[in-house]
């Protein structure tokens, strides 16, 4: 690995059933920002689907910033869908 990369995990979904998936179409998402990964492994779990990690390694991409996550907006835009999803069935 050289400086510009950086070893990460990536969250995998895994159907009931031992076969992973690639997409889970039964599942309506309601966001679409830095939330929709957290609201997306809530609701697999919640559906009955394992999730494991499966380590990855990033490249940075010359000329480009490391983020656009804006910490008090986007922590507080999680935390408000983990506390939503204390009421999904």
């Amino acid at each position: 690995m050289n400086r510009s990369d950086h070893l990460d995990t990536f969250p995998f979904i895994i159907s009931r059933h031992q076969h992973p998936i690639g997409f889970l179409g039964d599942l309506k998402l309601s966001t679409s920002t830095y939330e929709t990964e957290m609201e997306l492994l809530i609701k697999a779990c919640k559906k009955g689907y394992r999730v494991v990690n499966i380590p990855v390694i990033g490249h940075a991409v010359a000329d480009t910033s490391t983020s656009h996550f804006r910490p008090v907006v986007d922590t507080f835009k999680i935390c408000m869908l983990y506390l939503r999803s204390l009421l999904w069935s």
